[in-house]
C-alpha cells in the first residue's frame, strides 16, 4: 500500500515538473512574440490590435514569471518530522513508523495535487493570453 501511494506521489511530482516545463516553453514563445509585437508597433502605427497584443503578451509573460517565482518556493511536504521517525524506529514502534510514512506520503500527494491544480489554472490563463495576443498581432498585421 505504501509503495502504491509512493508511485502516485511520484506521478504527481512528474506531472508538476512537466507543467513547469510547459510554462517555460509558453513563456519563451510569449516573450519572443512580445518582442516582435513591440518591434511592429515601433515601425508602424499604434492601433487597438497592437494595444491588445502588447497587453496580452505582457500578461502572459508576467503570469509565467510569477508562477515560476512562486513555484520555486514550494516545498514538498513530507508529512512527518524526522525526529519522530527516528524515535519510532529506535523504540521499535514499527507500526507507528509505518503509519507516519504512509501518512506523510498521503499528505505530500494532497499538497502536490493542490499545486498541480494551481499550475494547470495558470497554464490555462497563459495559453488564453498567448492566443489572444497572437490573434490580435496577426489581425493588426493583416489590417
Amino acid at each position: 500500500m505504501k509503495d502504491d501511494f509512493g508511485r502516485r506521489l511520484e506521478l504527481a511530482s512528474d506531472r508538476q515538473n512537466a507543467m513547469v516545463q510547459s510554462i517555460g516553453i509558453i513563456l519563451a514563445f510569449a516573450s519572443i512574440l512580445l518582442g516582435e509585437t513591440v518591434r511592429l508597433i515601433h515601425t508602424g502605427q499604434w492601433g487597438a490590435c497592437e494595444a491588445v497584443s502588447v497587453t496580452a503578451m505582457l500578461s502572459c509573460c508576467m503570469t509565467g514569471i510569477a508562477t515560476i517565482w512562486e513555484w520555486k518556493s514550494w516545498k514538498l511536504y513530507t508529512g512527518f518530522y524526522s525526529d519522530d521517525v527516528v524515535r519510532a524506529f529506535r523504540g521499535w514502534r514499527f507500526v507507528d513508523l509505518h503509519y507516519m510514512l504512509v501518512g506523510g506520503v498521503l499528505i505530500s500527494h494532497d499538497a502536490m495535487t493542490r499545486n498541480n491544480y494551481i499550475l494547470r489554472r495558470r497554464i490555462s490563463w497563459m495559453v488564453l493570453f498567448l492566443i489572444s495576443g497572437t490573434l490580435s498581432t496577426v489581425t493588426g498585421m493583416v489590417v
